[in-house]
């Protein structure tokens, strides 16, 4: 069953991948769009510019995003199931009767594996749904300074995918944590008192001057 799981996923992530490069390529008139005044400054910054299409209308590139719908669709439910079915496992051996080492530690597993269930939903599910989105739909009626950092934000969210699943394994270990917590609270502390420091500084630098003043108007 491994075997056939770990085929199943190499031949849907290597269709990924012959999928855009088939289809992610220039629409048939990006010519023609790359002649109006609102891509000119992009043109002129130099570089590859791949025009796909009119927004909400992109001919071979929303083919690439089925693609990647597709994987989505068939890879997500089997590591769901095996998420879920690990939870299962460790719920039932909790139940049973173990030493109390072994029943924290399946507490720990348990926290670990839940946290990077919901973290993926909320890193890879929500930024594919949202980028298959924007392509069917136009964006141009979006302000700018909404679609901006919400573009920015989607793009980090998704880029962050593999990293949150280590991150949260190393932060539901208690040793890691600590020392996570206590340089936290060094740098704050360090930050606090060069702060501090700086301000003092210059509170104090314009009383000296005044102080300058007055013994100089007394003396005169």
């Amino acid at each position: 069953t491994r075997a056939l799981l770990a085929a199943a996923n190499l031949a849907v992530l290597s269709s990924i991948v012959f999928a855009w490069a088939a289809f992610a390529r220039d629409a048939d008139n990006a010519a023609e769009i790359m002649e109006e005044v609102e891509v000119q400054w992009l043109l002129q910054r130099g570089g590859t510019v791949f025009m796909f299409g009119r927004p909400g209308n992109a001919p071979y590139f929303r083919y690439a995003l089925v693609s990647i719908g597709g994987a989505t669709i068939f890879l997500v439910p089997v590591m769901f199931k095996l998420l879920a079915q690990c939870i299962i496992m460790i719920k039932q051996v909790r139940n049973s009767r173990l030493t109390r080492n072994t029943d924290h530690m399946s507490k720990r597993v348990f926290a670990v594996l839940s946290a990077q269930l919901l973290n993926t939903s909320f890193v890879f599910l929500f930024p594919i749904l949202v980028l298959c989105l924007f392509t069917f739909i136009d964006t141009s009626s979006i302000p700018g300074a909404v679609f901006a950092p919400m573009r920015s934000s989607i793009l980090l969210l998704f880029c962050l995918n593999p990293t949150q699943t280590s991150l949260v394994y190393l932060w539901k270990n208690p040793i890691h944590r600590k020392y996570a917590q206590e340089m936290s609270k060094t740098i704050w502390r360090r930050t606090s008192n060069f702060i501090g420091c700086s301000t003092s500084q210059q509170i104090a630098q314009p009383r000296r001057n005044s102080e300058a003043t007055f013994t100089t108007a007394c003396a005169a």
